[in-house]
Order: C-alpha cells, then structure tokens, then sequence
C-alpha cells in the first residue's frame, strides 16, 4: 500500500531585537506553516491568556506542536468555550526569547516536532498485514457446481 504524501511547509521569519515591557530585550521568532499537503496547516496548538488584568486584555500563547488527535479535536483560529482545555489550532507563531541562541535551539525543536508530526500522520495511512483466520468450513475448491459450494460451506 502507497503512504499517504503528506507535507507542510515552515517559514521562519528573521528575528528581530524588540523591547519588551516589564522584559527588556528580547528576540522575536515568528514561524508560519503554509503550503500543507493533504493535512491543516494549522498545527499550532494555542490557548488565551490574559494580558492586562486591568483592561481584561487577552492574547494568544503558543503551547505545543500538534499530534494527529490534538488536529481532530481542537478547532483551528478560536477556542471552542464548551471544551476542556480551550486549546485552539493556529498556522503561526510568535515567541519573544531570550537570546538568538534560545531562539535558534526553539526553531530546531519546534521544525523536528512538525516533521515528526507529518510522519506519524503518513505512518497512520499505513497498513500491516496481520493475520488471517478463517471461520467456518473451507473454500471449495474451483470446478464443483455452485449447489455443491453451498453444501459444503453449511
């Protein structure tokens, strides 16, 4: 049986010095999933999180790489307000880091993730023949008339 081909891109924009409030400096690290290939493109899992507690402000927060089940269960772009976890499925994320180098290792762990994601999506595709039982009496043999296949098959 042919695997599935499945297939996503991930483009990594530049990152970028920024001031952060209340942080300081940090390193922005921007990936986007595009160009999927006979799966979502959104394989971000999210969840809101509150910002300014005065202005009740909220903003979404990258959580984990997706795996086959979190596609299937979560709702991409909004959380659904019924389901526990609210997690909700994005094409993008944003990460402020630390250094260039938090953010280099951050790119290595979170590409390796959607590959192996895509992997166990084609490895789901694929059937291992088992075993095979029979149940009952025997196939007649090819040549005996049909009455004779019913008789035998009782």
């Amino acid at each position: 049986m042919v695997a599935a081909a499945r297939g996503i891109s991930l483009r990594r924009l530049e990152q970028s010095r920024v001031f952060v409030p209340n942080r300081g400096e940090a390193f922005r690290l921007v990936i986007v999933a595009e160009d999927a290939v006979q799966m979502s493109e959104e394989v971000f899992a999210h969840q809101k999180r509150l910002v300014d507690p005065y202005t009740g402000e909220t903003g979404d927060e990258f959580v984990f790489v997706c795996s086959p089940f979190d596609l299937t269960i979560y709702p991409a772009s909004e959380p659904d307000p019924t389901q526990f976890p609210p997690f909700f499925r994005k094409a993008q994320i944003d990460l402020l880091l630390p250094s260039t180098e938090a953010a280099e290792t951050a790119w290595t762990v979170i590409y390796g993730e959607v590959c192996e994601l895509v992997a166990a999506m084609n490895r789901n595709d694929r059937l291992a023949e088992g075993e095979t039982i029979r149940c009952g009496a025997a196939v007649a043999e090819s040549g005996g008339s049909p009455e004779e296949s019913i008789s035998l098959s009782l």
